[in-house]
């Protein structure tokens, strides 16, 4: 009797102790399985604030120019998103804060992002005529009028004329374009040195121009009518009128200068600023190179002339090509007869410059040395190393000179007698820099 309860015993704790490891087992199981179905339900709410995020963007490449809020479902799912768009894309901050919820079941992920104007927004040079490169040139974009870090730039024609961008110039000038040449028509590439891959001909669609309004946006105060004796701009200036100045002109705090007919400068322009031209605008300035990360945002309404630094008037003129922002590109005219004389006064600095090699800003910056600056000091760095000879370091040797491997060839020889002239006014050029 005594044997018969125990063994009842034994088997009663064993039932216990199997109850209790199959209740921890299903509740371990039930809680794996809420786990999951969290997981997947924040990972939707997720997915779902970045899909607003990207709708959004699209909205706003779209054309939507406003402050706008939507909702909507992911197909295919039960989640879905919310989405506002603090919009100031066309007011001088040129930016939009998108905000995005996500949702799905009980859980929810807000995702917040500033986007801004990119290079794609405009084109680097655009004309509703044809465009004509009588010269070699450079051309890249920037991010936007706020942010203007390096980006692809474009040029466009509207024209729908069979060349409606070529060259007539030197054939050895080529045309560097950092983005694509489209236009209605055709592009003589083959002119302007342009390989095939940078061409887009019948282009009808997605294309913009800068307007005076993406740059002085309705409303724009304007506090001052006439341009201080020593040319600097310190506050937006509207000139009712023509305006010439004969010297340098200078914006600083980001001022806007507003020339409701046309404009020569006979001088440097330099700072941080916009300058907006509704007639032609003439550039016969030397070169002032300024190390402000800002810049000058130019727009002329009319043709716009860039009289080259070592430009005549007078007999031959050496003339630099031009670009304009709704007229036409041509050289600055030099009269015809009379005596050679210089459009301004020599400088070394100008004239330097004047004679970069075309290729010169790709190719000094391929395998340049980490140790060299990207400023002003680059041309010190040059300078050093050049008068250190063959104990110049192996790294400005080799990025000089090359190192005999094919994928090492160095600087060209224009561009490396280029460089050397630098030599003799390298002090000059730094102070024309801002640097001592």
């Amino acid at each position: 009797m005594k044997k018969r309860g125990m063994a009842l015993i034994v088997v009663l704790m064993l039932s216990f102790i199997l109850m209790i490891l199959l209740f921890s087992s299903f509740t371990a199981s039930s809680n794996n399985i809420l786990f999951v179905a969290s997981y997947r339900s924040k990972t939707a709410a997720f997915y779902a604030a970045e899909a607003g995020i990207y709708d959004a963007i699209n909205k706003l490449q779209g054309g939507v120019n406003n402050n706008l809020s939507f909702e909507a479902k992911m197909p295919n799912s039960e989640a879905s998103y919310k989405v506002n768009i603090d919009n100031y894309l066309n007011s001088p901050q040129e930016y939009a804060v998108i905000t995005s919820t996500g949702i799905a079941g009980n859980f929810k992920r807000c995702l917040q992002v500033t986007v801004e104007k990119g290079a794609g927004s405009y084109n680097g040079l655009y004309n509703d005529g044809t465009i004509e490169f009588k010269d070699g040139a450079f051309i890249n974009g920037i991010r936007s009028l706020k942010n203007p870090k390096i980006e692809t730039g474009n040029i466009h024609s509207n024209s729908d004329a069979v060349r409606a961008i070529f060259g007539s110039g030197d054939p050895g000038k080529k045309v560097y374009i950092t983005g694509k040449a489209s236009a209605r028509g055709g592009v003589d590439y083959a002119s302007m040195g342009l390989p095939m891959d940078k061409v887009e001909t019948g282009k009808t669609s997605g294309v913009k121009a800068l307007a005076i309004g993406d740059i002085v946006p309705p409303g724009t105060i304007f506090s001052s009518n006439s341009i201080p004796a020593d040319g600097v701009i310190m506050q937006n200036t509207k000139i009712n009128g023509s305006l010439v100045v004969n010297g340098n002109l200078e914006l600083k705090g980001n001022q806007v200068l507003y020339v409701k007919g046309d404009m020569v400068v006979n001088g440097a322009i330099y700072g941080e600023g916009k300058i907006v031209v509704e007639g032609n605008t003439t550039f016969r300035g030397y070169s002032k190179v300024s190390t402000d990360s800002k810049g000058i945002v130019i727009y002329s309404g009319g043709d716009l002339s860039v009289a080259h630094p070592l430009a005549v008037i007078g007999g031959r003129s050496g003339a630099a090509p031009g670009a304009g922002s709704g007229g036409n590109f041509s050289r600055a005219p030099a009269p015809a007869g009379g005596s050679a004389q210089p459009v301004v006064p020599d400088n070394p600095v100008a004239t330097y410059f004047a004679t970069m090699p075309q290729n010169a800003p790709e190719t000094i910056q391929n395998n340049l040395p980490q140790d060299a600056p990207r400023d002003a000091g680059f041309f010190d760095w040059y300078r050093q190393n050049m008068a250190a000879g063959s104990s110049a370091s192996s790294s400005f040797q080799q990025w000089r000179n090359g190192s005999g491997e094919k994928s090492s060839t160095g600087l060209p020889d224009d561009v490396k007698e280029w460089l050397d002239n630098s030599l003799p006014i390298t002090d000059q050029i730094k102070n024309s820099m801002g640097q001592k």
